[in-house]
C-alpha cells in the first residue's frame, strides 16, 4: 500500500503562520489613528524596504544606443539599448508622440511575464494609446523575456524557449545563495530604465509615472516604493495578499518573494503604504487569479492612510474590470484618465488601436538577442558574483562551523525530543526483499508530521524499539519510491527512512520537486518571505528524529543520504557530533558549483540565502573528518527523475 497522507501539510503550516502574522498586522494598523502615527509606520516600512533590496549597485554609464527609428502618424518609436550594469544590455522601445508640448509627461512601462515582453499584444496596445494621448513611453524587456534570453548561447536554449519564468527561477535561486535577490536585479533594471528615460530632453522629470501588469504590476510597486522621482503609479493585476496567494496554492515568480517581508509583518500593499498620500491607481479584474478580495482590502488600507496623511481623495483610486488576468482596454482607459489628471495632461484619451505593432516591427537588435550583440549573459555576471562572495567569506574553523551553520540556516541551538505517533497499522512488505515496513509519524513541530519508516524483519509495528545500532536513510525525494529500488540500502536488514517536511508523503505530487515552478519551490519562497530557510527546517526534522531514536534506545546513529538527503546528512553530521558516521551519496560538490553553473535544475530549497558568504560543503566534509565514510558527487546541473 502506498501512502500519500500529507500533501498539503506544509502549505497549511505556513497558512496558519500567515494568519497569525496578518492578525498581528491588522492590530498594528488599527492602532494607527493619527497622521503622526501613520508617518512613523511608513518610516518603518521604508526601513524594511531598504534591507529587502539591499545595497544597490553603483550607477555606471548607460551607453544608450538608438539602433533605428520607426515613424508613425501619431508618434515615432526609437529602438534602443542601454546598460543597467556594465556590458549588460536592456532592449527598449521609446514611444515619442508627434507634436507634443515639450517637456512632456512620461510613463515607464514595466512588462509582465509575456515571453514577448515589450511586444506582448496588450502591452503594445497600452503603449500605443499612451503615446497617442500625449505621453512619452519607455517599455523595456525584462531578463529572459523579449530580446534578453538567458541561455541563447548555450545548448539549453530550446529547453527554456518561451519559458521566461523558468529562467527566472534558475537565476533566482542562484542569487539567493549569494545573499542577493532577483527582485533587486529587476528593480535595478527599472531604475536604470528611468535614468534612460530622464536623459531625454523631451521628458518633464516632474511628471513621470510608472505602470505595469502582472509581473509588471509587481515591478511598478517596487519601483514606486523605492524611487521618489515617480509622481504616480498605476499597478495592475498583482496586488492582493500573500496569504490569499498561498491559500489559493498559487506559486509566484522569484522576484515576488521579498526576503524577510513577512517576518517584518508586511504585505503587498505596504509597497504603496511606503508612499501613502501620493497618487496611486489600483487596476483589477473581477476574474483574475490574483484574488480580488485581497485587492479590495489593500485598497481600503491604502485609502485610510491616504486620507490620514492629507492626500487628494481623487488621487487614490481602484478601477475594476470584469475580465480575467489582463491589462484590458477598460483598464488602460482608467489609467489614461488617472495619469492625465495627475501628470498634467488633462483629458488624456486614445481609442483602442485597430492594428498592433508586431514583434518584428518592435525588434531592436538584428537577431532579437542582446547576447549576440555583445551583452554578457546574466549567468556569467552571476558566476562572477558568486565567486566574489565566496572569496570574501570570513574564515570558518571546524569548531565555529556548527554555529555558522545554525545562524545561516536558522537551526535552533537545542532541539527537544519530538513527540511521535504509533500508528495502528498492518505492516506492508518490501517486495524486493520481503522485509516488513513499519510506519510512524514524528511531530517535529506542532502539527508537522514527518513519516518515519522502519524496514526490518520481525519487529513490533506499534513501538519504535530501535536496535543499539541505528541506520537512518534520508531519501532524495520519497522513501516509498526509493524502497521500490532493490539497490536502496541493499544488504541492510534493519534500517529507518525519514521523509522530512514537504517531501515523501508531504509532496504535493510526485512530479513537484522536478518542476521549476511547483509547490516545493513555492514553499521555499514563503520561507524566504519569513527570512528563513526551508533547508534549515528540514535539517531540524532530521536532528529531532535522531534525538528521538536515541531516546527510544538507539545508541549509535549512522546517517545515509542521497542527493537532497545527502546534503541534509552532511549538515546534520556537523551539528550533531554524536552521529557516528555519514554516508553522502550523490551530493553536489559545493553550493558554489550550484551557483556558478550556467543553469541548474536542483530544487530551490538547496540554495539557502547567503550560504556562499557563510560556509560551503567542502568545509562541512572537512569538519566531518573520518566520520564521513562514503562521499560520491552529483552533477550541479541535472536533477533527474528516478526513471531517467
Amino acid at each position: 500500500m502506498r501512502y500519500h497522507d500529507y500533501p498539503k501539510q506544509l502549505e497549511e503550516h505556513y497558512i496558519a503562520r500567515l494568519r497569525e502574522t496578518y492578525r498581528f498586522r491588522a492590530e498594528r494598523l488599527q492602532a494607527i489613528q493619527t497622521a503622526e502615527q501613520a508617518r512613523a509606520y511608513l518610516a518603518g516600512v521604508r526601513q524594511v524596504l531598504a534591507q529587502v533590496f539591499g545595497p544597490l549597485p553603483e550607477r555606471t554609464p548607460l551607453n544608450t544606443r538608438i539602433w533605428r527609428v520607426s515613424e508613425y502618424e501619431d508618434y515615432r518609436i526609437e529602438h534602443l539599448t542601454f546598460e543597467s550594469r556594465p556590458d549588460f544590455l536592456i532592449t527598449a522601445n521609446l514611444y515619442v508622440p508627434s507634436g507634443v508640448s515639450i517637456p512632456a509627461p512620461a510613463v515607464l512601462f514595466t512588462c509582465g511575464h509575456y515571453a514577448e515582453a515589450k511586444a506582448g499584444p496588450t502591452y503594445v496596445a497600452a503603449c500605443m494609446r499612451l503615446a497617442q494621448a500625449g505621453f512619452i513611453v519607455l517599455s523595456y524587456d525584462p531578463i529572459n523575456q523579449g530580446e534578453r534570453p538567458l541561455y541563447s548561447l548555450t545548448d539549453q536554449a530550446a529547453r527554456f524557449k518561451g519559458d521566461c519564468c523558468g529562467g527566472h527561477q534558475v537565476v533566482g535561486r542562484q542569487l539567493h545563495a549569494c545573499g542577493d535577490w532577483f527582485g533587486a536585479w529587476r528593480l535595478w533594471d527599472g531604475l536604470r530604465a528611468l535614468d534612460c528615460l530622464l536623459e531625454r530632453p523631451e521628458v518633464d522629470p516632474q511628471r513621470v509615472g510608472v505602470t505595469g501588469n502582472s509581473g509588471g504590476g509587481t515591478m511598478s510597486s517596487y519601483l514606486w516604493a523605492m524611487e521618489p522621482r515617480f509622481r504616480a503609479v498605476a499597478s495592475s493585476c498583482w496586488v492582493t495578499s500573500y496569504l490569499l496567494d498561498l491559500e489559493n496554492s498559487m506559486p509566484a515568480d522569484e522576484e515576488q518573494y521579498p526576503p524577510g517581508f513577512l517576518a517584518a509583518g508586511l504585505d503587498k500593499v505596504d509597497f504603496f503604504l511606503a508612499r501613502a498620500g501620493d497618487p496611486v491607481l489600483f487596476l483589477g479584474q473581477e476574474f483574475d487569479f490574483f484574488d480580488n478580495r485581497g485587492l479590495r482590502q489593500a485598497y481600503d488600507e491604502l485609502r485610510r492612510f491616504h486620507e490620514l496623511l492629507g492626500g487628494d481623495p481623487a488621487h487614490c483610486r481602484l478601477a475594476m474590470d470584469t475580465r480575467a488576468h489582463e491589462l484590458s482596454e477598460t483598464s488602460v482607459t482608467s489609467m489614461l484618465s488617472f495619469f492625465g489628471e495627475v501628470l498634467g495632461n488633462p483629458g488624456a484619451s486614445a481609442p483602442q488601436p485597430a492594428t498592433l505593432h508586431t514583434v518584428e516591427e518592435l525588434q531592436v537588435t538584428p537577431e532579437g538577442d542582446v547576447c549576440r550583440v555583445g551583452s554578457r549573459p546574466m549567468y556569467e555576471l552571476l558566476a562572477d558574483q558568486a565567486r566574489a562572495v565566496a572569496a570574501a567569506r570570513p574564515p570558518v574553523t571546524t569548531e565555529s562551523l556548527p554555529q555558522v551553520l545554525r545562524r545561516t540556516l536558522g537551526v535552533p541551538d537545542s532541539i527537544e525530543v519530538p513527540h511521535h505517533r504509533r500508528l495502528f497499522q498492518t505492516p506492508t512488505v518490501r517486495e524486493a526483499t520481503g522485509q516488513q515496513v513499519l510506519r510512524f509519524l514524528v511531530e517535529t513541530e506542532p502539527g508537522l508530521l514527518c513519516p518515519l519508516r522502519r524496514v526490518c524483519r520481525d519487529q513490533s509495528p506499534y513501538r519504535l524499539h530501535p536496535a543499539p545500532r541505528v541506520l537512518l536513510y534520508l531519501p532524495n525525494v520519497d522513501s516509498q519510491q526509493e524502497l521500490e529500488d532493490a539497490a536502496t540500502m541493499s544488504g541492510e536488514e534493519d534500517f529507518w527512512m525519514l521523509d522530512v517536511r514537504g517531501l515523501g508523503e508531504g509532496l504535493y505530487n510526485m512530479e513537484d520537486p522536478y518542476l521549476l515552478y511547483g509547490h516545493d519551490y513555492m514553499l521555499t519562497g514563503y520561507a524566504v518571505l519569513y527570512g528563513e530557510t526551508l533547508l534549515g527546517d528540514r535539517l531540524r526534522d532530521v536532528l529531532g528524529t535522531v534525538r528521538l531514536l536515541r531516546a527510544e534506545g538507539g545508541e549509535e546513529v549512522h546517517l545515509v543520504g542521497r542527493r537532497q538527503g545527502a546534503i541534509l546528512a552532511l549538515l546534520a553530521g556537523v551539528l550533531d557530533p554524536e552521529i557516528a558516521s555519514v554516508s553522502s551519496l550523490e551530493a553536489p560538490e559545493s553550493f558554489l558549483a550550484l551557483a556558478t553553473t550556467p543553469f541548474t535544475f536542483w530544487p530551490a530549497v538547496n540554495f539557502p540565502r547567503g550560504v556562499l558568504g557563510a560556509f560551503d560543503l567542502p568545509q562541512v566534509r572537512e569538519a566531518l573528518g573520518p566520520r564521513l565514510v562514503q562521499d560520491t558527487l552529483a552533477s550541479p546541473v541535472e536533477f533527474a527523475r528516478p526513471e531517467e
